[in-house]
Formats: structure tokens, C-alpha cells, sequence
């Protein structure tokens, strides 16, 4: 893919633009009843806001004059749209980009704000007043280590959308985790996954709090799914598993042959990681037994929030009452 001031475009990009607008339009539809709800106002960061305009079709015809809105143009739109009062930050490393972005809206309201830097540097101890949202769009492998951190101080506050190269990610994948593990560590209860398009299997992912949101989100763009769905966990473990990892991947023909899978294992040990290997009713015994709150769609697997970990008198005890 072309860089240009350390933006990528290509044939895949007005696509990615489209649905980034759609899924952008139905957030700020959720956030103007949250704001009006809980008072705070609102913030959106565009981590990697590029230049704000790009070629209408594809960078390589350099006679096309016409050009496309990016994510800091749209957003702009939809705030005036809608009226909404809003503290704007457009973040990137490049000052081309920072520059020609300005340029684009030579009469900015004092709302905005332009910075010139690595997200990583110019976030690094930022904490936001009220509700928002965080867009991070990188060229490279997405800096997870980063969007862990920034969570870690805005959980409850700040809503995620994320461009994420899934070969990139998945080649480098000696040294780092794999997608769907990286999403585990940021602290939002809901995911939006976003249908893998293109060579390099890009694809979005949206983090919310707001269940509502991802609903939405499906309804509005059928090109997303909550990853609590079968089309949505089949997409998560396709943009996280290699292909080797993939067709090695077989099923299970009961639920005894289920518990014994090695990716039921894998989530399991994560659960009784979270609980420090006690029983989270008692928290006097060691957990040895998984109790499912939700069982997976049959052919699936689970997520550590679909059960939790007791002993084996709790467990016993949980049964006789069910009974």
C-alpha cells in the first residue's frame, strides 16, 4: 500500500472510509443521549487523523483532482450536523499532515485542537473529562501495549474504534499476542467487529460499555458484528488465527470433547488467572470447576465473561439449587 506522509491509501481505503462514516454516525447518535444523560460533554480523539482529504479513488491516478473527506473531516460534519459541542483533538506524527488538515478547515471554533507528535507521547497521561471516543487508524502493527495503558485510566469513558492490519499483526505474532488476546486486556464489556476486506485483512474493531451501541451498530451496517454473535466470533478468530492455526483447529462432537479443547483450556486458565485461582463465591476455596452463566452457540467456543470459577462444594451446591 502507497505511504504518503505516513498515511496509507489504496483501492481498499473508500471503502474503509465508508464504513468508518456509518459507524462514526451511529456513535455519535448513542453519545448525544449519553452527554445529555450524564452531563461532561464530549471527546473525540483521532490518534492518527492524516491529512484530512485523499485522492477520490485511488492515490496512484495523480491526474484525479477530485478528493474524499478522511475521519477528521467527517467527524467535523456530523458535530456541526447534529450541534453537538464537543472537544476535538487530531493527533499525528507527521506536520504535512497536521498542516494541510488545518488548511481544510481555515476556521476552526476553539473546540478543536491540532497536535503535532506520537499519539503515544501526546496521550500519555491524558484523562478525559466525560464521554468520548478514541480512533486509532496506524499503517503498521496497532501499538495494543498503548491502548491498554490509555484504558487503564479511561475504562468507563472513552469508546474505542480501531483500523487494525490483521496480516501485519498476525506475522509478528512471535512477539506479540494474538488479536482477539490483545482485546481481552482493554476493559470494554462489548465488541463490534467489523467483515475482513482486502489483501492485508484489515478490519475494524469497536469497544463500548454500551451494549445498545453495538446493536446499533449491527443494524445499521451489516458489514459489523458483535462478537458476541456466530458471525462476529468467526470473524474474530479468522483476523486472529493464521491460516496453518485455522485448519488445524478441529470441533467437538459433545461437551465432554469440549471441555477437554485446547481452546476451552486456554480460556479457562485465563478466568482462573483473573480470579487468582479462587473460587469466586466462596473466595475461601481453590477453584477448581468452570460454571457456565451462558453456554456458547453450539460449534463455538467460549469468552472468560461466559462463566466463572469455583470450587468444587460451591459448584455442587450450585447444582443441588438448580435442581
Amino acid at each position: 500500500m502507497p505511504v504518503i506522509n505516513g498515511t496509507g491509501c489504496s483501492a481498499e481505503t473508500p471503502r474503509k472510509h465508508r464504513d468508518l462514516e456509518l459507524a462514526l454516525k451511529v456513535w455519535f447518535a448513542i453519545a448525544a443521549q449519553v452527554a445529555k444523560k450524564h452531563g461532561g460533554g464530549l471527546t473525540v480523539i483521532d490518534a492518527t487523523c492524516g491529512p484530512g482529504i485523499y485522492p477520490c479513488d485511488s492515490c496512484e491516478d495523480e491526474k484525479c483532482e477530485k478528493t474524499r473527506r478522511g475521519s477528521p473531516l467527517v467527524i467535523l460534519d456530523i458535530l456541526r450536523r447534529r450541534e453537538m459541542p464537543a472537544r476535538v483533538m487530531f493527533i499525528d506524527s507527521e506536520k504535512t499532515n497536521i498542516e494541510t488538515l488545518q488548511n481544510a478547515v481555515p476556521d476552526h471554533p476553539a473546540y478543536i485542537q491540532f497536535e503535532c507528535g506520537r499519539y503515544q507521547d501526546v496521550l500519555g497521561s491524558f484523562t478525559a473529562p466525560g464521554y468520548g471516543l478514541l480512533l486509532i487508524d496506524e499503517n503498521g502493527v496497532l501499538d495494543f501495549d498503548f491502548v491498554k495503558s490509555f484504558y487503564e485510566r479511561n475504562s468507563k469513558t472513552i469508546d474505542v474504534l480501531l483500523n487494525i492490519p490483521c496480516t501485519a499483526t498476525k506475522r509478528g505474532a512471535g512477539e506479540h499476542k494474538r488479536i482477539d488476546e490483545y482485546l481481552r486486556e482493554i476493559p470494554k464489556h462489548y465488541w463490534a467487529i467489523r467483515q475482513v476486506r482486502g489483501r492485508g485483512q484489515w478490519t475494524q474493531m469497536f469497544g463500548t460499555n454500551w451494549k445498545t451501541l453495538i446493536r446499533k451498530l449491527e443494524g445499521y451496517n451489516e458489514n459489523f458484528y458483535g462478537t458476541d454473535t456466530m458471525m462476529g466470533k468467526t470473524e474474530l478468530e479468522r483476523v486472529s488465527c493464521t491460516a496453518d492455526e485455522l485448519n488445524k483447529k478441529k470441533r467437538y462432537a459433545n461437551y465432554a470433547e469440549y471441555l477437554k479443547h485446547p481452546r476451552f483450556l486456554k480460556v479457562r486458565e485465563e478466568r482462573l488467572r483473573m480470579a487468582n485461582g479462587m473460587c469466586e463465591l466462596c473466595k475461601t476455596r481453590s477453584a477448581k470447576d468452570a460454571h457456565h452463566l451462558i453456554y456458547p452457540t453450539w460449534g463455538t467456543f467460549d469468552t472468560y465473561a461466559n462463566f466463572i470459577m469455583v470450587c468444587r462444594p460451591c459448584h455442587c451446591r450450585i447444582h443441588d439449587k438448580e435442581k
